[in-house]
C-alpha cells in the first residue's frame, strides 16, 4: 500500500535545508512540515536530473493538496549548469544584496 502523505514521503530522506529569515531553502524536496501553519515559503532547487524533478514536483502538489503549502509559498529553482544547493544558496544570498542595494 503506498503512502501519499508528503510528510511520510519526505521524512525517511530530509533534504539539507538552509532558512533565511521566512524562507526555508530546500535541496531537491521540501522539507516535511506545514509552510501555512508556520508562515513561511519554500524553495526548492533541482538539477537537470527529470527524476528529481518530477519527485519534488509531486511532493510539492500532495502539499499543497493537504493544505501544508500554497501556491504562493513555494518556488522550484532549476540550477543552470552543474548543481550544487550551496552555490546556489550562495547565488540566493547575492541576488538579495544587489536587490537591496539597488532600492
Amino acid at each position: 500500500m503506498f503512502n501519499s502523505d508528503p510528510l511520510f514521503l519526505t521524512s525517511a530522506q530530509k533534504p539539507n535545508t538552509h532558512r533565511i529569515g521566512n524562507v526555508l531553502h530546500c535541496d531537491k524536496l521540501p522539507y516535511p512540515t506545514n509552510y501555512v501553519q508556520h508562515d513561511i515559503y519554500c524553495v526548492v532547487y533541482v538539477g537537470d536530473d527529470v527524476q528529481d524533478i518530477l519527485k519534488a514536483r509531486y511532493t510539492i502538489n500532495l502539499l499543497i493538496e493537504s493544505g501544508r503549502l500554497t501556491e504562493d509559498r513555494i518556488r522550484l529553482r532549476k540550477a543552470l549548469g552543474e548543481y550544487n544547493f550551496n552555490r546556489m544558496i550562495d547565488g540566493f544570498l547575492q541576488e538579495q544584496i544587489h536587490t537591496s542595494k539597488q532600492a
